[in-house]
Protein backbone atom coordinates (compact mmCIF):
# COMPACT_ATOMS: atom_id res chain seq x y z
CA UNK A 1 0.00 0.00 0.00
CA UNK A 2 1.46 3.04 -1.23
CA UNK A 3 0.34 6.22 0.82
CA UNK A 4 0.68 10.16 0.40
CA UNK A 5 3.47 11.49 2.21
CA UNK A 6 0.89 13.58 4.32
CA UNK A 7 -1.11 10.57 5.06
CA UNK A 8 -2.36 9.87 8.95
CA UNK A 9 -1.71 6.75 10.55
CA UNK A 10 -3.45 6.79 14.31
CA UNK A 11 -1.22 5.32 16.80
CA UNK A 12 -2.35 1.81 17.79
CA UNK A 13 -4.97 1.28 15.08
CA UNK A 14 -3.99 -0.27 12.71
CA UNK A 15 -6.20 -3.19 13.07
CA UNK A 16 -9.16 -0.83 12.62
CA UNK A 17 -7.81 0.58 8.94
CA UNK A 18 -10.53 -1.18 6.13
CA UNK A 19 -9.05 -0.70 3.15
CA UNK A 20 -7.69 2.74 1.06
CA UNK A 21 -9.47 5.39 -0.79
CA UNK A 22 -10.41 5.74 -3.81
CA UNK A 23 -7.13 7.21 -5.11
CA UNK A 24 -5.41 4.70 -2.60
CA UNK A 25 -3.12 7.67 -1.36
CA UNK A 26 -4.95 7.81 2.21
CA UNK A 27 -5.80 4.84 5.03
CA UNK A 28 -9.73 4.70 5.55
CA UNK A 29 -10.53 3.47 9.14
CA UNK A 30 -14.15 1.59 10.35
CA UNK A 31 -15.47 3.63 13.02
CA UNK A 32 -16.36 0.60 14.99
CA UNK A 33 -12.49 -0.47 14.97
CA UNK A 34 -11.33 2.69 16.40
CA UNK A 35 -13.84 2.90 19.12
CA UNK A 36 -13.05 -0.87 20.18
CA UNK A 37 -9.39 -0.10 19.71
CA UNK A 38 -9.25 2.49 21.98
CA UNK A 39 -11.30 0.42 24.50
CA UNK A 40 -9.21 -2.60 24.31
CA UNK A 41 -6.20 -0.09 24.38
CA UNK A 42 -6.76 1.53 27.21
CA UNK A 43 -8.43 -0.89 30.12
CA UNK A 44 -11.40 0.12 31.79
CA UNK A 45 -12.74 2.18 29.07
CA UNK A 46 -16.35 2.03 28.06
CA UNK A 47 -17.51 3.32 24.53
CA UNK A 48 -18.46 6.34 26.46
CA UNK A 49 -14.93 6.91 27.33
CA UNK A 50 -13.77 5.38 23.94
CA UNK A 51 -16.73 8.19 22.10
CA UNK A 52 -15.67 11.11 23.97
CA UNK A 53 -11.75 10.84 23.44
CA UNK A 54 -12.51 10.28 19.37
CA UNK A 55 -14.57 13.37 19.25
CA UNK A 56 -11.70 15.28 20.83
CA UNK A 57 -8.84 13.81 19.79
CA UNK A 58 -9.97 12.10 16.10
CA UNK A 59 -12.51 13.79 15.09
CA UNK A 60 -11.09 17.63 16.10
CA UNK A 61 -8.63 16.24 13.10
CA UNK A 62 -10.95 16.76 10.12
CA UNK A 63 -10.67 13.67 8.26
CA UNK A 64 -10.84 13.38 5.19
CA UNK A 65 -7.43 15.18 3.91
CA UNK A 66 -4.90 13.02 5.78
CA UNK A 67 -7.35 9.72 6.66
CA UNK A 68 -10.89 9.23 6.59
CA UNK A 69 -13.21 7.09 8.78
CA UNK A 70 -16.02 5.07 7.59
CA UNK A 71 -19.00 4.31 9.96
CA UNK A 72 -20.68 0.94 8.81
CA UNK A 73 -24.11 0.04 10.53
CA UNK A 74 -24.50 -3.70 10.97
CA UNK A 75 -27.71 -5.15 10.48
CA UNK A 76 -28.23 -7.90 12.44
CA UNK A 77 -31.94 -8.95 12.38
CA UNK A 78 -33.82 -8.51 8.95
CA UNK A 79 -37.44 -9.07 8.51
CA UNK A 80 -39.22 -10.06 5.61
Amino acid sequence: MMLRDDALLLEDLDHAIIGVDEEGEVPVYSFEGILEGLQANNHGWDRLDALEWYDYNIASLLPGKQFRVVVLEVIDDIEG
